[in-house]
């Protein structure tokens, strides 16, 4: 069995060799699955769902974004995220900047960066004494190939929610057409 725990130099071109492959999509499947759980059940503990603590993870590192850019960056519809930072505003985890002339931003509370951040300390400990572990070399390359998968499932998870507001839509159209259509037959 292949040694797993060196990183090769360059974490592309992985998939030329069958094994390097298998092994890759294998961890990649459990990184998802981890994460996903991790992030679950980091929401449930700060008492959010999914999609309140992904907006909160965004304007952590975009301080102040309008409700569309965030829609975008959290892949969720525009009407999705709005009600999403209804809650958190009403629970004061975001703040609304209205200033005349300008679009609305949101923006994390202050607050809201201590809490999310305790919660997750202990996990930040353990990934950085292994980054820590790495030498530099290693650490730029597994940072590169950590990058590159992010882009991917950014694109990916933004693809399908584009393909399911065009569904939404098209279900709209075809409801408005039908009443559009019952509105002409009742009329004499």
């Amino acid at each position: 069995m292949p040694d797993i725990s060196v990183v090769p130099t360059s974490p592309w071109g992985a998939e030329r060799d069958p094994v390097n492959a298998e092994i890759a999509d294998h961890i990649l499947q459990r990184l998802l699955t981890a994460a996903t759980a991790l992030h679950r059940g980091n929401a449930d503990e700060l008492g959010l769902d999914p999609s309140m603590l992904a907006i909160v993870d965004v304007l952590g590192v975009v301080p102040e974004l309008t409700v569309a850019a965030l829609a975008d960056r959290v892949a969720l519809s525009h009407a999705a995220t709005s009600r999403a930072v209804t809650r958190l505003e009403e629970r004061d985890w975001v703040e609304r900047l209205d200033e005349p002339g300008t679009p609305r931003f949101v923006m994390r509370a202050a607050e809201t960066t201590t809490v999310v951040d305790a919660s997750r300390q202990d996990v930040r400990s353990p990934l950085a004494a292994a980054a820590d572990a790495l030498d530099p070399q290693a650490r730029e390359a597994v940072l590169l190939f950590l990058t590159r998968v992010t882009d991917i499932l950014t694109t990916r998870a933004r693809s399908r929610g584009d393909r399911r507001l065009l569904r939404t839509l098209e279900r709209r159209r075809k409801e408005w057409d039908k009443e559009r259509r019952g509105r002409r037959a009742d009329t004499p």
